[in-house]
C-alpha cells in the first residue's frame, strides 16, 4: 500500500505505525512467499517463479514517501537475497512504467 504520503520521515515517531506499514507491506509478503515455496517445493521438471511488483521508489527516494521507499527497497533485497538462496528458482523484480 502507498500509505501516507503526505508526511515526512521526522513525523513517523509512533513505532507501532511504522511497524504497521512494514508489517503489511515487506513481512507478510516475506511469510506469504515462504509458505508457497513451501507447498510447491523444487521437483524435477517444474520451473518455479516467483515476481515482486516493484518501483522506482526502491532506488530512487522521493519526499514525503518515507514508509513506501522503505517498504520497496526492503521488498526488493529480500527478493534479491531470495534469488541467491534459490537458484533453481526464477525471482523477477518488475518495476511497471
Amino acid at each position: 500500500s502507498l500509505g501516507d504520503v503526505s508526511r515526512y520521515a521526522k513525523s513517523f515517531t509512533d513505532m507501532a505505525e511504522v511497524d504497521s506499514y512494514l508489517s503489511l507491506n515487506v513481512s507478510s509478503s516475506l511469510c506469504l512467499t515462504a509458505s508457497v515455496l513451501q507447498a510447491f517445493p523444487q521437483r524435477p521438471g517444474l520451473r518455479r517463479t516467483v515476481i515482486n511488483i516493484s518501483s522506482l521508489c526502491a532506488l530512487q527516494p522521493f519526499r514525503s514517501w518515507v514508509l513506501y521507499c522503505t517498504g520497496k527497497a526492503a521488498r526488493e533485497m529480500m527478493f534479491r537475497v531470495l534469488a541467491e538462496e534459490e537458484p533453481d528458482l526464477r525471482v523477477l523484480n518488475y518495476s511497471p512504467g
